[in-house]
């Protein structure tokens, strides 16, 4: 048997009060959205939050060390911190340090129109010993001119920690003399017994001959 349902009269306001709710609200809706003006979206990030990448040059400190007959550091990388195009545009000027003597030297760098100044300290260490003869020179290439002669002018020995002459395991010296005229700079170095290596740096003037 099929039982019919139907409304009372209370149901039916009920029913339609909800419906017409329902209605009103979507054509309200609709009615707000079509006539709300739009607002370009701008956003509450200040330039005070933005983290800015500086350029700046600086000392990485005021003094380095370096061991006595070592190798110096010609790098600007060695001794200032910055971006890698200023650092290749620093200008150092190491002419005052001499790396054969033990003492302080005063270092300076220009970059732009700022000049920096720093100190190197000399310091004793186990190096080899390497001391010259005539360490900054002219020659004169003639006919029968050898790369023997300017070593012999040059007359580089080394001593290692103990005292011992080990002149005869210096190396750097080329075969022959160079193609073309001008100062060359020979970069000389010895190995010791321990491992421990010492250098010293000889520059000749080469010249012709006039006849």
């Amino acid at each position: 048997m099929k039982i019919k349902y139907s409304l009372d009269k209370f149901e039916k306001v009920i029913l339609i009060l909800a419906i017409s709710a329902v209605l009103i609200l979507i054509v309200f809706g609709f009615f707000y959205s079509a006539n709300k003006k739009t607002e370009p979206y701008v956003s509450n990030y200040s330039e005070d939050n933005v983290i800015v990448e500086t350029d700046e040059v600086t000392l990485k400190q005021d003094t380095f060390t370096m061991q006595r007959n070592g190798s110096l550091d010609n790098d600007p990388a060695d001794y200032f911190n910055g971006s890698a195009e200023n650092l290749k545009q620093i200008q150092l000027n190491l002419s005052e340090v001499n790396t054969l003597q033990v003492g302080s030297y005063r270092a300076t760098a220009t970059l732009n129109d700022t000049v920096y100044e720093f100190t190197i300290n000399v310091e004793e260490s186990e190096n080899p010993y390497l001391s010259a003869e005539n360490q900054n020179f002219r020659f004169f290439i003639g006919n029968y001119s050898t790369i023997e002669e300017v070593i012999e002018i040059a007359g580089v020995t080394a001593t290692d920690i103990d005292g011992n002459d080990i002149s005869e395991d210096i190396v750097g010296w080329p075969d022959s003399l160079p193609d073309t005229y001008g100062e060359t700079t020979y970069r000389l170095s010895v190995t010791d017994m321990y491992g421990n290596v010492g250098y010293i740096y000889i520059v000749v003037n080469y010249q012709e001959v006039v006849y």
